[in-house]
Formats: C-alpha cells, sequence, structure tokens
C-alpha cells in the first residue's frame, strides 16, 4: 500500500509540474528506434546504446559493450531536398576494482541531421553508475552542438555563412520501485545553451520524467511526459507506449502514442535479435504516422550489437599498477590475505559441482530447446552468494544440449542458455558479468550413450528355427542426461 501511495505521489508532483512549464522548441529528433515505436515512452527503461539522449542514466544497467547504428530518412516527400538522420552510439563498462559489483558505463555518441542546405551535429560523451541503493542509477551527458546552414547573400553582394557551436549538460536518474515498477527522469540541456549567431537563441532546459510497469520481463507499458522548463509559451509532451517481447526474448513487437497540442503520432515498432557465439546482434524497426495527414510517415531502422566480454578486471589492475608507482608497495603489503580467501572460493565452488555429480545438488535444467531455467535456481543462487564472498573469483559455464536435431540449432541454444545462466546470477546477484564466461557446446560432446543395440526374435524360419534381428533403440533418460549445465573454475 505504501508502495502505491508512492507512486501516486511522484505522477501528483509529475502532473502538477506540467501545469505551469511550457515550451516549443524544435531539437534533434529521438535517436532511439526503438523508443520511438513505443511512443517515445522510454525515460524509465533506457538501456540500449542509442538511447542515452533519452535518459543517460540507464547506461549504468548494462554491463557488457555495446555499440548501436541508425539510419532514417525524416519527412519523406518534401520537394527539392532530403532530410537524413544517422547515429553511432558506442558503451562500455568498465570495473575498475574487482571487488566491484557495478561498472563505471563510458559512452560516446554521434548523432547528424543532415540536408541539401542545413546540417546539425551532436557529440556525446556519457557517464554512468549505480550508487546509493541497490537499483538506482545516475548519469550524465556532455554534448556538443553544431550546426550549419547554406550561404546568405545580402542586397549588396556580400555574402555569410552562418553556423554556430556550443555545449549542453543533461542528469538523468532512474530507480526500480519495485520490481514490478521503475522509474526515470532526465533534466535535459541544463545550462541553455545558446546556439544564436546575430542574436541570443538558447536551446530550453526540459525535464522528462516517465515510468514503467513490467509484470515480468517479457512486457512493458509506459508513460513519459515533457516539457520546456521557465519558457512562457509551451508545448508539453505525452507519450504512452508498449513492448512485448516473444520466443525467449528473440523478437519483439510494439505500439506507441505521442501528443502534442497541434498534433501527435502513432507509431508501430519490431525487434529482432538473434545470438552469436556469446556476442548478440539486433536489429529494431519503427513505423511513425503523424496524425496530422499532410505528413508523410517515417521509416527508422536500428543495428545494436552487443559483445560477449568486457575489459578483463586484471588487465585493468595491471594498466593502472603501471600509472601508480607505490601500487605494487600496497598490493606486497597483504599478500597472505588475497590468495587464501581465493583457494577458499575456488572449493567451495568445487564442492558445488561435487554435489551436483553426487545427486545431492539439483541440477540446473531448462524446458527442452528454450531458454526457461525449470529447475536449479537453489544451485545457481549458491554460486552467486560464493561469487559475492570472493571477489577475485571466476568461473567458466558450460551448456550442453542432446546430440540430436540439428546440430547449428543446438549450439545456438546451448549459447543462449549458458548466456540465460550467466544473465540470471548478474542480475540476482550484481555480479560482474566479466567474470563468468559463458560457452556453448551443443551436442558434440554427449558423455552418455543415446542409442543402443537390441536383439528382436522374430516368427521361425522356414527351418522352423526362431529368427533373431538387430534394432537400434534410442534412449530417452540418456538424452535428457546429456542436456546440462557445467561449472568450473578459470585458473588465472
Amino acid at each position: 500500500m505504501k508502495i502505491k501511495k508512492c507512486v501516486v505521489l511522484l505522477y501528483t508532483l509529475h502532473l502538477t509540474l506540467y501545469t505551469v512549464v511550457y515550451g516549443a522548441f524544435e531539437q534533434m529528433v529521438n535517436t532511439s528506434v526503438r523508443a520511438q515505436g513505443m511512443g517515445g515512452a522510454f525515460s524509465a527503461i533506457s538501456s540500449d546504446a542509442d538511447s542515452w539522449q533519452i535518459n543517460p542514466a540507464g547506461l549504468g544497467q548494462l554491463y557488457l559493450p555495446n555499440i548501436g547504428l541508425s539510419h532514417s530518412v525524416l519527412y519523406p516527400g518534401l520537394v527539392n531536398d532530403n532530410i537524413a538522420m544517422d547515429f553511432l552510439g558506442f558503451a562500455y563498462p568498465l570495473y575498475l576494482k574487482p571487488s566491484w559489483n557495478y561498472p563505471i558505463v563510458f559512452g560516446f555518441t554521434s548523432a547528424n541531421l543532415s540536408s541539401a542546405k542545413y546540417t546539425e551535429n551532436m557529440y556525446i560523451i556519457s557517464l554512468a553508475r549505480q550508487l546509493f541503493l541497490e537499483e538506482l542509477y545516475f548519469g550524465m551527458n556532455y554534448k556538443s552542438f553544431i550546426w550549419n546552414s547554406g550561404q546568405t547573400i545580402y542586397f549588396n553582394q556580400q555574402s555569410e555563412d552562418l553556423g554556430k557551436g556550443n555545449s549542453g549538460i543533461d542528469l538523468g536518474v532512474q530507480y526500480g520501485i519495485t520490481e514490478e515498477i521503475l522509474y526515470g527522469v532526465n533534466l535535459i540541456n541544463i545550462n541553455q545553451p545558446d546556439i544564436g549567431t546575430k542574436v541570443e537563441v538558447k536551446i530550453p532546459m526540459k525535464l522528462k520524467t516517465g515510468i514503467c510497469y513490467s509484470p515480468d520481463e517479457n512486457f512493458n507499458i509506459a508513460m513519459d511526459m515533457e516539457s520546456n522548463v521557465g519558457i512562457e509559451v509551451g508545448n508539453p509532451l505525452l507519450s504512452i507506449g508498449s513492448e512485448l517481447w516473444f520466443r525467449e526474448r528473440s523478437l519483439a513487437l510494439r505500439c506507441g502514442w505521442q501528443t502534442v497540442i497541434d498534433g501527435g503520432n502513432i507509431s508501430f515498432g519490431a525487434t529482432y535479435r538473434k545470438y552469436i557465439n556469446n556476442n548478440q546482434l539486433g536489429f529494431d524497426f519503427a513505423f511513425i504516422q503523424p496524425v496530422r495527414m499532410k505528413e508523410l510517415p517515417v521509416y527508422r531502422l536500428a543495428m545494436l550489437f552487443w559483445f560477449g566480454e568486457g575489459e578483463k578486471e586484471e588487465e585493468t589492475i595491471e594498466k593502472t599498477e603501471k600509472k601508480i608507482p607505490f601500487f605494487e608497495e600496497k598490493k606486497a603489503e597483504k599478500p597472505v590475505e588475497v590468495v587464501p580467501s581465493l583457494e577458499k572460493g575456488k572449493a567451495k565452488i568445487n564442492e558445488i559441482v561435487e554435489m551436483i555429480k553426487a545427486g545431492k545438488l539439483e541440477e540446473v535444467k531448462f524446458k527442452p530447446e528454450t531458454t526457461e531455467i525449470i529447475r536449479g535456481y537453489e544451485t545457481l543462487d549458491k554460486i552467486g552468494e560464493i561469487l559475492t564472498e570472493y571477489p577475485g573469483l571466476k568461473i567458466k559455464i558450460e551448456a550442453y544440449a542432446a546430440p540430436i536435431g540439428d546440430s547449428k540449432v543446438n549450439l545456438e541454444i546451448s549459447d543462449r542458455q549458458a548466456v540465460k545462466v550467466r544473465d540470471y546470477i548478474v542480475e540476482k546477484f550484481k555480479i560482474a558479468a566479466v567474470r563468468m564466461v559463458p560457452v556453448g557446446h551443443g551436442g558434440s560432446r554427449a558423455i552418455y550413450t543415446i542409442e543402443e543395440q537390441m536383439t528382436v526374435q522374430g516368427p521361425p524360419g522356414e527351418d522352423g528355427k526362431p529368427t533373431t534381428t538387430m534394432q537400434v533403440r534410442t534412449i530417452p533418460e540418456n538424452i535428457e542426461k546429456n542436456r546440462r549445465i557445467e561449472f568450473s573454475i578459470i585458473e588465472e
């Protein structure tokens, strides 16, 4: 009941703010294609390399390097001109200390809006991290604006090239009120940079807030509000959207509505994602139809890629040691404390492995041919607790499929199952993802024979004696035994 009151209070305050702030200012179009498919309602769940401008705090949830590319043609149907937008974004999580469960995420974005006579370029350096509370994330954008227009020729035949650059700052926050309710807020262009040439033209400060309800990992319904701050004439914007993931989060469908005083648009979107070894490739598509019929629809396409591993912690520490002369002296003060504790952690992991083999601890099992874990949560929790207790420990997660069916399909399924195990431990225990290496082997390493030959007695032959034939029988229980998850220590 207290949680419900908290949510109501937040939005009562939010609605009150929007009764006194106004503004209308043309800004660079939203860069996130996934968000566009949801009508722009994305502040509470922003977490991709192409959505930093919506809320930089979402980057703090990334634990693997991520790159995003997008392209779109805006306002199709223009005569004698085309307006295009291109985007490149990259995020890199960095664990500066082995004991860190949350990385500092650094990001870079380049967005370009161009036509025959006008261009806008925006470059963003971003920083985000979890702080204070487990589900509280903070983020910041430092943005550089540069615009240029065609040459202006005056009546006296003198000419002038128009253009200017400046910089802006955004501050964002995301907070998981509960597992189902997420809240986000972003204060955009806090310093209100001046981009005018002859007269002062300030980019207005904007307040963007949003809330999202996620009853499970496959469904989101979200609402955002955005408006300029401190401007007498305003144009508040309301966005509502939803998305549904299915086929084990490899496909998604979206729809959304965005409305302003002088119009709005309806949007639809889709996503396809595929695992390639330990990496993930994704494509996002959005269709935006303005309500006013004189404007034609816009199609937007983006590609995202998540790398399987970030920078290794040991490499990061080694680089730090070279930069700090007295680092080795500090490390040498307590050499005995690190090694024994790590050895104890290794022993505990090996004990878990032996208990699984002896049947004293439940194996991790998936629903066949899926990434849905149906058994073995207790085992995963024990491993997560050990990794939490021993920050220097690293493990390998190996997934095996049954040696039946298509080998390529089996390899892809086992890859995804290994990643699913890692993601479960990361999300529940906030363990650095680089401390677990997921590997899928498909059905190439079976340890149980799935077929056996058996003698079958047939009818009597011409000589009156019984006949026998050899037949191959499939052993169903061994097929299931070959579907397994194994854990091992990574020795450095």
